[in-house]
């Protein structure tokens, strides 16, 4: 989903700032481009904890990601994505200059899907939900290279890193995504023993992304 561009732009050392709305079009200082894929760093299983960073010089800018786990025949999935942001920043990269940053933060809304689907062991309970809940915060803080395009249609910069902070509260089992006790319990259990994602009974979700470079993370074809 790309973001709409309204919004109030500050300049502070070096680096586009903007808040309480979407990125302006910029066009005179170079910064990272691209769509940055990043896996969890230690999870070897393909989408377990994946993020994707889409930024780029025309403007848009948006954080997405993914958690997956199994329980029985059940795969749980929860993914969010940023609809519009808080605040957002890009190094600007001065001649000579190739590692970049981009930050972004939602302090409020985010939107959240929660699903269970039949892996092939049988899921009684399967479901898709979605749901903005009242308060859901996600932080990015990514750092790459930016690599000089030989097409200028193409974006080879590449990621070095990509932290994600994601804290949201779903209601006492998980009311706001509108299943059933056994559904949200089912989602709980199947990641009970996760240790970069935590959900309770309360509702209250944390996930923590600390991204690595994985060419293979299918978020961003998403």
């Amino acid at each position: 989903m790309r973001i709409t561009r309204i919004g109030l732009a500050f300049f502070a050392a070096g680096t586009f700032l903007l808040a309480g709305g979407a990125y302006a079009q910029f066009t005179d200082e170079a910064r990272l481009d691209g769509d940055f894929s990043t896996q969890h760093d230690g999870q070897e299983a393909d989408g377990a904890n994946e993020a994707c960073f889409n930024f780029d010089d025309d403007g848009d800018i948006e954080v997405s990601g993914e958690v997956r786990a199994v329980s029985g025949g059940c795969t749980a999935v929860i993914d969010y994505d940023t609809d519009s942001f808080t605040s957002a920043s890009g190094k600007a990269l001065k001649p000579g200059q190739v590692a970049g940053t981009a930050k972004l933060s939602q302090a409020i809304f985010s939107d959240i899907g929660v699903e269970l689907f039949d892996n092939g062991g049988g899921c009684p309970l399967a479901f898709s939900s979605e749901a903005r809940p009242e308060k859901c915060s996600v932080k990015s803080s990514l750092k790459g290279t930016q690599v000089p395009d030989i097409d200028p249609d193409d974006d080879n910069d590449t990621v070095e890193s990509n932290k994600v902070a994601v804290k949201c509260e779903l209601g006492e089992d998980l009311s706001q995504m509108n299943i059933s006790l056994d559904q949200a319990a089912a989602v709980i259990a199947a990641f009970a023993d996760r240790d970069d994602v935590k959900l309770g009974a309360n509702g209250k979700l944390s996930i923590a992304h600390d991204g690595v470079p994985d060419d293979s993370t299918p978020h961003c074809e998403n």
